[in-house]
């Protein structure tokens, strides 16, 4: 028996393969009335559930962030001596982040990447590779996974995955571990499922839903309720509306037909409760709140009116330094974890943010800052500020006449003063 077999039962019994299950249930409504589906994945008594069908706060959050994602450029890099990376355009892999599958561009597939990510907290990644030849474990092919995806798991902390499994129709299409990347969010679970942010954020996702549907309920009715009453003096003799009598003038009123009565009628507005105002008023806070979960820069949300120019670039910054850059460097880092070993060149996936505005230092201050930097050389200023270095007189220290001068009277200053 392995080694590691053997430590593996020293830690737990084997029994019959654990399987997650993930399935599809109906509950509720949304805010303009329609179901709203919940996808509910167990294992081993474990479960979350998380949302299909994302309010308007998360998809603007959402959206935002897959925008900013486009920006950003991947290339195939390759370490060179100096320890600088070198673009190596003609690769296997560029191919690869160039048309990753016959229906997605890299672009495409990295929003897909972030959304699923996100609604999930789950993206099961399929990589097509050579089975042999020269180029045996080269990546063909990138598909993400559809959502049916269930893990078949060995039991005991230190299990490894059996295989992933997608239903069919008439059973399941599985496949190896090694072609399938799982990238998950943190679980406080220890499951073998990362938990939705969605789910994490249950409470706050409904209380914003029932603030929309408050608001919705009270558009559609032209604004706060108003209520109707006859109006009678002491010497009049005014017999009250039956039932089916008040059922009738409130159906015409609320249609927006006329209604007819002996008696006079008058009426008064009735402004919002309370309560009402206070859920209208939630409807920012909770935003707030959503955003925080998702480490999105609340001063970007649309009800932040006030801001100036430059809280907005601060907040613009903060969306690629705490939302982007993140989640790709989670894609970043799991391919070239699983597969790239099987590039024997020690070819790498990576992006860069260059040509995102909004992360360029300023030039100016740049090329002021260098100029004053006496311990740097030609090259090493002119790299600070952006430039390409020179071959000739570049690898010199440029030093002012006072600092020469300064340098010249302590060599001659006498010992001792």
């Amino acid at each position: 028996m392995p080694i590691l077999s053997s430590i593996k039962n020293f830690f737990y019994a084997p029994e019959a393969p654990a399987v997650a299950t993930e399935t599809k249930v109906i509950t509720g409504v949304d805010a303009i009335g329609r179901v709203t589906p919940f996808y509910s994945s167990s294992f081993g008594g474990d479960s979350f559930t998380a949302r299909t069908d994302v309010n308007a706060v998360f998809y603007t959050i959402l959206n935002a962030i897959q925008t900013a994602a486009k920006k950003v450029q991947w290339s195939v890099y390759k370490l060179e001596k100096d320890e600088n990376a070198a673009k190596i355009p003609q690769h296997p892999l560029a191919e690869v982040i160039y048309r990753p599958n016959p229906n997605q561009s890299w672009t495409q597939f990295v929003e897909t990447f972030i959304g699923r990510y996100l609604t999930r907290g789950n993206v099961f990644i399929y990589a097509l590779r050579a089975e042999s030849g020269l180029n045996k474990g080269h990546i063909q092919r990138l598909y993400i996974m559809p959502d049916t995806v269930e893990i078949v798991a060995e039991n005991g902390w230190l299990g490894g995955i059996i295989s992933y499994r997608v239903p069919n129709g008439s059973g399941y299409t599985e496949f190896a571990p090694e072609d399938v990347l799982h990238v998950k969010k943190f679980s406080s679970c220890d499951g073998l499922y990362g938990l939705s942010p969605i789910s994490a954020m249950a409470l706050p996702l409904k209380g914003i839903e029932q603030s929309l549907k408050q608001k919705i309920r009270i558009l559609g009715q032209g604004g706060p309720a108003t209520v109707y009453w006859t109006e009678s003096s002491d010497n009049e003799n005014v017999e009250p509306l039956t039932l089916e009598q008040e059922m009738q003038l409130n159906s015409r009123i609320v249609g927006g037909k006329s209604s007819y009565v002996t008696q006079k009628l008058d009426s008064t507005t009735i402004g919002l409760s309370p309560a009402d105002l206070e859920i209208l008023e939630n409807i920012a806070a909770d935003g707030g709140m959503v955003a925080d979960a998702l480490a999105y820069p609340s001063l970007l949300l649309s009800g932040s009116k006030s801001n100036t120019y430059s809280n907005y670039s601060e907040a613009q910054r903060a969306l690629y330094e705490n939302c982007v850059i993140p989640l790709l460097n989670e894609l970043r880092d799991g391919l070239n974890q699983k597969w790239g070993s099987a590039y024997k060149d020690k070819a790498y996936i990576d992006f860069t943010t260059e040509k995102v505005a909004v992360l360029q230092p300023n030039t100016a201050e740049l090329i002021k800052s260098a100029q004053s930097a006496d311990f740097l050389t030609v090259n090493e200023k002119r790299k600070l500020s952006g430039f390409e270095r020179l071959e000739l007189n570049g690898d010199v220290f440029l030093l002012s006449a006072a600092v020469q001068v300064n340098e010249k009277l302590e060599a001659d200053e006498p010992i001792g003063g």
